[in-house]
Parts: structure tokens; sequence; C-alpha cells
């Protein structure tokens, strides 16, 4: 059971780390340039790349963010997983070579999608048991 909380701990926070990091320091500071030719590549215009690319940071940071503040709520990992999914499929039809580069998108998206499965299969069954709707006792 310690077991089980600790690598829901470590796979949490994993998440809200990458989901933080990305948005600040890849989207924000850096404004990394394979940001923003995956966004080129998904027909955004030069003129608009960096407005584009600020948003998507900031979202990046509030979900890590969100994923932090609803700890005691697992919805968020399984959302999380679902982006990765998500995004993966954008970047194999917008850009499918970012999908075979070194530190590509595949393997990476596909990483953090497993963190997200691996926080909710062991949050502790308290907590999704709280969150489920359940029947009142006769």
């Amino acid at each position: 059971m310690r077991e089980t909380r600790l690598a829901y701990r470590i796979a949490r926070g994993a998440v809200v780390f990458i989901w933080i990091y990305h948005g600040v320091v890849t989207k924000i500071v850096l404004r990394d340039h394979d940001e923003l030719a995956l966004l080129a590549a998904g027909g955004i215009s030069p003129a608009h790349q960096i407005p584009v690319l600020l948003v998507v940071g900031t979202v990046e940071i509030l979900f890590g963010l969100l994923t932090l503040w609803f700890w005691r709520t697992p919805w968020p990992l399984l959302l999380s997983a679902l982006a990765m999914l998500g995004a993966t499929i954008a970047v194999a039809v917008s850009a499918p070579h970012y999908l075979v580069t070194a530190f590509n998108a595949l393997t990476f998206n596909f990483a953090v999608a497993a963190l997200s499965v691996i926080g909710f299969l062991t949050a502790p069954k308290s907590l999704v048991a709280r969150d489920s709707v359940q029947p009142e006792p006769r």
C-alpha cells in the first residue's frame, strides 16, 4: 500500500512538472523553434505563431496547476492522457517527421500518457470512491 501511494505521488508529481515545465520553458521563455515549426505545420500564420504559442504555454501551465490543485481528484490524470493522445494525432497529421526525431513527440507523449494512467490507476481508492457517485446505503 505504501509503495502504491509513493507511485501515485511520483507519477502525479511528474505529470504536474512536465505540464508546467513545457508551458513555461519551451513555449513562453524560449519560444522553441520546434514548437513554432509545429504551429506552422498546423497552418498557423507566422504573424500568429508567437501569440498562439503563448496561449498554448499558458494553458499547459494552468493544466499543470489544475492537476496539482486537484491532487486528490484522479480525473485530471485521465484528461492528461487524452491530451497526449490528441497531441500525438495532431503531430502525426500535421508534421509526421516529428514522430521519428530524437526525443520525439511519439515517445514523449506516450511516456506522459503512461505516467498519467499509472497515476490514475494508483490513486488511493478512497479518492476514487469519494469522487464517484455512490448510492446511499439502506
